[in-house]
Parts: structure tokens; sequence; C-alpha cells
């Protein structure tokens, strides 16, 4: 049985000759490395002497040294394992945000410019602004491509609270369509320290999909964006009194390999240990994301504003 130890004195008289001569050895204990009741490999401890006899002391130390060589290798083994899921849920987070920052930002980019060739010679100086925009959204997604590159902070998050973050991307999205008006609004409770890198980051990429569909599928007129904290719990809502969608079918048809943007979202949810919850009904569609609060959180003030604006809609499904 491989999973036993095994010692051989006068080892001529249990290996051919040619075997004997290989090993160098006349005694030979063979002593399992065993984790679980596996054999992951043998300790050999030779011996010269013709008539040598392996004492229960060499046997007890010949164990202790396999019981710790079996344990090295089990953790090596399960390091190894760890660093392949590692790397697959490193790819994962590449893919989201390639999907929620940079994807986005070169569609924003290649909006902007097209719109900007249509109106050169008419408007052209409301061309050179969309081009200017076009300069500044190339700038940020360059920084976001480096930033997903380290793992760090979005770049509206390095020098923003979480809340300034959203307040100044729900102003960015009021801006940037062109087809019909847009009242947004954005309601916050202060924090006095910033929350996890993870946590503000997950929150900002998911308010920037959930606006992302508004503009591609709702047609609405106004988007609500709400940051609280109720007991341990951190709530970020996004509202749209746009058309709606029914929730059941996009849900079950949102598969791997299809479209990213409810995935992306339900992805972030899971990893933060949260709920998501999306009510959708023909008069508009608020989603909600619940998650339990990392950092520290101190209640101030709340602050609301409101700005009107345009953007474009477009009723194709994203999710």
């Amino acid at each position: 049985d491989a999973r036993e130890p095994c010692a051989l004195e006068m080892l001529s008289c249990h290996v051919d000759d040619d075997l004997a001569r290989v090993l160098c050895a006349s005694a030979v204990l063979a002593v399992p490395f065993l984790v679980r009741d596996e054999c992951l490999g043998f300790a050999l401890v030779v011996s010269h002497d013709d008539a040598y006899h392996f004492s229960n002391h060499q046997l007890r130390v010949a164990f202790g040294i396999a019981d710790s060589a079996a344990l090295a290798l089990e953790n090596a083994r399960l390091y190894a394992r760890s660093r392949s899921l590692g790397m697959a849920e490193e790819r994962i987070r590449v893919a989201r945000d390639i999907h929620d920052g940079i994807a986005q930002g070169l569609t924003a980019i290649s909006l902007h410019l097209e719109a900007s060739e249509q109106i050169f010679d008419s408007k052209p100086e409301k061309a050179q602004a969309g081009l200017r925009r076009a300069l500044e959204l190339t700038r940020d997604n360059l920084e976001d491509a480096r930033r997903s590159v380290l793992d760090l902070r979005a770049s509206a998050l390095q020098e923003l609270t979480l809340a300034d973050a959203l307040q100044h991307r729900l102003t960015q999205f009021a801006k940037e369509g062109a087809s019909r008006p847009v009242r947004t609004s954005f309601t916050s409770e202060s924090s006095g320290g910033r929350a996890s890198s993870r946590l503000e980051l997950s929150l900002y990429r998911i308010c920037e999909e959930a606006l992302d569909n508004v503009a591609r599928h709702a047609g609405a007129t106004h988007v609500d964006v709400a940051l609280r904290r109720v007991g341990d719990t951190i709530v970020l809502q996004i509202a749209d009194n746009g058309c709606g969608f029914d929730v059941d079918e996009v849900t079950h048809n949102c598969k791997p390999g299809g479209k990213f943007g409810l995935i992306a979202i339900r992805e972030r949810v899971r990893l933060l240990h949260g709920t998501l919850d999306i009510d959708s009904t023909s008069a508009g569609t608020t989603l909600r994301v619940a998650a339990p609060f990392e950092g520290q959180w101190r209640r101030e003030s709340t602050a609301t504003s409101t700005t009107t604006s345009s953007m474009t809609s477009d009723r194709v499904l994203n999710a």
C-alpha cells in the first residue's frame, strides 16, 4: 500500500542487484507524504551499512519530516490553485472595467466626434466645443485605462468623495446628449471619511452603467440618483421616468457572452455581498443596490442638486 511506510533492510534481499547499485544503499526507509489519505510522494532515507537497522526514534523523525513535507506540498498546490482562480477573477475585473469605463468612454468620444463632424460647417463654434469635449473624454479614458491596469480608484474618485463623484457623473450625463431635455437630481448623506476603494469603485461603476442604460433605452426626461446610509448598509438608488422594460425577460436573457450591462451590475453587487432590486413599469424604472458598508461614515448634511440638459435615446436593450 503506497500510503504505508516501508522499511527495507538488507536491500539486496528485496530488489535486484542493479537497482541496489543505482540506489547506492543497503537499507531504505520510504515514508509517504499523506494529505487527507492521498499520497503526494515519498521521503527516502538510505543507509550504506550492510547490517543497518532503523530505530524507532529514526522512524518517528522520518514520519515528522514527511508530515511537514506533505503540508508544504499541499500548501504549494493550494497556492497554485488560488493563483489560477485569482487570475480568472482578475480577467473578470478587467473585463468589467473595460465595459463599465473604457468602452463607454470610447462610445461617448465617438458620439461627440460624429456630432461635431455633422455640424462642422454650419455651426463651427458648437463643433469646436464638441471636439474639446471629445479631447477631455480621451484624456479621462486614458487615465481610467491606466488605473484599471493598476487596479486603482477610478480617476473621478481620486480627489472626490463617492457622493461628489456621483454628482459630477450625473452632471456629465445630463450634458452629453442632444435630443431632449433631461432634469437630473442628486441626493446624498455626506460622509466624514472615505469608504473602501472596492465599495466606492463598485458603486460608482454601477451608477455609470445604470445611467448608460437610461440614456440608451429609457427615453427619460427626469433621472434621480440617491446615496444614503441605512444602519450598516449603504444604498444607491437610480430612478428614471422612462418607458421601462420587462425585468424578468431581460434577466432571463442575460447570459455570459451576450449583453454585458446587467451582468456587470449583478456581478459587482454579488462581490459586494449586496442585493439588487429593479422595479420597472411603463412609468419608469428604479434600480436599488444595498451593500454592507466598508469604512467610516458620519452623517453631516444632506445635499440636493438639480440640473437640466439633454440626451439622446435609443431603445436597444444593453443588459
